[in-house]
């Protein structure tokens, strides 16, 4: 059959850094791309709050600035049409 293939043990803890592609005779052996509607949300807490709590409230936090950004796009593209 076909080419072996080399797959990444935990792509989670990948940051994207590059340095796999970063010889140019490694450049065509490693393909980089990422989930374009995939997210990785990940909270951290001191314990102070049971998660159910802490979820809620981040996912709230996340939501604000979301509509935050959301508003400045908006103002930012009728500025444009002005």
């Amino acid at each position: 059959g076909g080419q072996e293939q080399a797959v990444v043990a935990r792509p989670r803890a990948c940051t994207l850094c590059r340095e796999c592609i970063r010889k140019p005779e490694d450049a065509d052996k490693v393909k980089l791309n990422r989930v374009k509607n995939h997210y990785i949300f990940s909270i951290e807490s001191t314990g102070i709050l049971v998660p159910e709590v802490l979820l809620s409230e981040a996912i709230n936090v996340l939501i604000t600035k979301c509509s935050n950004l959301e508003d400045q796009l908006t103002q930012a593209e009728s500025e444009q049409l002005l």
